[in-house]
């Protein structure tokens, strides 16, 4: 039998090359891979475009929360301002309707004696004192 010469485009008995090794130095090995080198680059640029992509959108949110957890804790300030406002307006109101109710008892007594005796020094007094302390709760609220 005679030996044939091996054909000039295999590859050698070393084992594979890496993609892109130049046979006899001149061309890719085999031919059919410089295209497959071209695609597998030209996706793995896509990729890395499609990941910057991805990163920069990540970016753009995380500052779009960080603001916005900025504005929550701003709320929650104002709401925990409010909520004590309203409970400093609660002592106002209830220490009114104990000076109201303290005017209107002396009011319907003071009536009823005037029209049949003197009027006590000692009920205005109380009352006076009454419209005081709701005075008093309102200014420390």
């Amino acid at each position: 039998r005679q030996q044939r010469p091996a054909p000039q485009n295999t590859p050698p008995s070393s084992g594979p090359r890496p993609l892109g090794a130049m046979a006899h130095g001149a061309s890719p090995w085999p031919p059919s891979d410089a295209g497959e080198v071209t695609e597998l680059r030209e996706k793995s640029r896509q990729f890395q475009d499609r990941i910057q992509s991805l990163e920069s959108v990540g970016r753009r949110r995380d500052k779009q929360l960080d603001g916005l957890l900025r504005r929550l804790d701003g709320a929650m300030g104002m709401l925990a301002a409010v909520q004590e406002m309203v409970g400093q307006q609660r002592n106002v109101i209830v220490a009114q309707k104990v000076a109201i109710e303290a005017l209107e008892n002396d009011a319907g007594a003071g009536s009823a004696l005037q029209s049949g005796s003197q009027a006590s020094s000692a009920r205005p007094a109380a009352a006076a004192a009454a419209v005081a302390a709701a005075a008093a709760a309102a200014a420390a609220a």
